[in-house]
């Protein structure tokens, strides 16, 4: 699977949705008796204005049968039918290539994090801005998209490792202009094939497979000049260390 799924912000996110459309159509405070007397066409009109104002607007919204939680918190829950074994692959360049519209000043980046997740503390984007620091960047629409891909995207390889107990196996292509959805190039049409073990020129797949004692195995893939990791109880590889666990961590708890 490419990991991209919208990450919500739970009953927060719905909530303050509510109350931004209720107030701009005269109803401050959200009360249904007076949000009934509204004209359709307009309730629809602020709805959309809404939109287009802020992001991950328009998400399933939990009613306690047919959708009995939020999908992150059934994912962290375990309340889901699927166990494994699954490999989340992405891309090193997934979004952060292009300077994220709007943030435009280093407050801005503060401003958008408590946009995309309401609940967030002041604490946790402290740490964020620890460990996304502005040196690192060229400008701070920059910064703010290499936040964005680790929680909109790349983040959820932690996330989905932890709730399938580590039967995954994460796989990441490394070229400079691979952007979202390169990886599915490899594994919809390549003609590449995997063995126990080989090995070939730079330009080819190969493959080692190796089993510890206790079971579980450990893979290394190489697409071209792509590169895959066991991704399980310790992060490893030139990327995934420590300081990309210690970014997703923050980024996982603000909408957790």
């Amino acid at each position: 699977m490419s990991p991209g799924y919208v990450p919500g912000a739970g009953h927060h996110h719905g909530e303050q949705f509510w109350q931004n459309v209720s107030s701009a159509v005269g109803c401050d405070g959200g009360h249904l008796d007076c949000m009934r007397e509204v004209n359709f066409s307009t309730l629809t009109s602020a709805s959309d204005d809404i939109v287009d104002t802020y992001t991950y607007q328009m998400q399933p919204r939990v009613d306690g049968f047919i959708i009995p939680d939020t999908y992150e918190a059934n994912l962290y829950q375990g309340h889901f039918n699927f166990s494994g074994p699954c490999v989340i692959s992405h891309e090193q360049h997934e979004a952060n290539s292009q300077a994220y519209s709007g943030v435009d000043t280093q407050e801005d980046v503060s401003t958008y994090l408590r946009i995309f997740f309401p609940a967030i503390t002041d604490d946790v984007i402290e740490e964020l801005l620890e460990l996304y620091p502005e040196s690192d960047y060229e400008s701070a629409g920059l910064r703010f998209a290499d936040m964005k891909q680790s929680f909109d995207l790349t983040g959820k390889n932690l996330a989905l490792t932890h709730a399938l107990n580590n039967q995954t196996w994460n796989a990441e292509v490394a070229l400079d202009s691979a952007t979202h959805g390169t990886d599915q190039s490899y594994y919809w049409y390549s003609t590449y094939t995997l063995s126990t073990s080989s090995s070939s020129s730079s330009d080819t797949t190969t493959a080692t497979t190796t089993t510890a004692s206790s079971g579980a195995s450990t893979t290394s893939l190489h697409w071209r000049t792509g590169r895959c990791w066991w991704y399980g109880r310790q992060l490893v590889g030139e990327r995934h260390d420590r300081r990309h666990d210690a970014e997703v961590s923050p980024l996982l708890r603000a909408y957790r």
